[in-house]
């Protein structure tokens, strides 16, 4: 719980962050801390793209918070990640709740 809220601070403080050749900005609970689970997130948006889209590029993902909540005692947060890559912009709708280990479970879905 201690982690998950200190990776939500971070992500509030966080604006834009350069890594790799992806550029990243806007909020997410995924940022921040050692960036393992956006990059999780990340990889699986990589995967669509290149599945779906045929699309091996992508520039920038710009991350908003759409609704943060507690259920059952864990935290759950809804975000759109908006994604540049092969000059297209896509939308996915990021879905994270926290597991019973503290860990953080995720799935992400394309929005049209």
């Amino acid at each position: 719980m201690k982690r998950y809220a200190a990776i939500l601070s971070s992500a509030i403080l966080a604006s834009c962050a350069f890594v790799g050749d992806i550029q990243y900005g806007g909020q997410s609970t995924a940022f921040g801390g050692d960036n393992v689970l956006r990059n999780d997130v990340a990889k699986v948006i990589k995967q669509w793209e290149s599945t779906a889209f045929l699309c091996q590029n992508i520039k920038a993902i710009d991350a908003k918070i759409s609704d943060v909540k507690r259920v059952e005692g864990r935290i759950q947060s809804e975000e759109v990640w908006t994604v540049q890559a092969c000059g297209q912009v896509r939308h996915y709708n990021v879905h994270m709740r926290e597991d019973e280990r503290g860990e953080t479970d995720f799935n992400v879905s394309f929005l049209k």
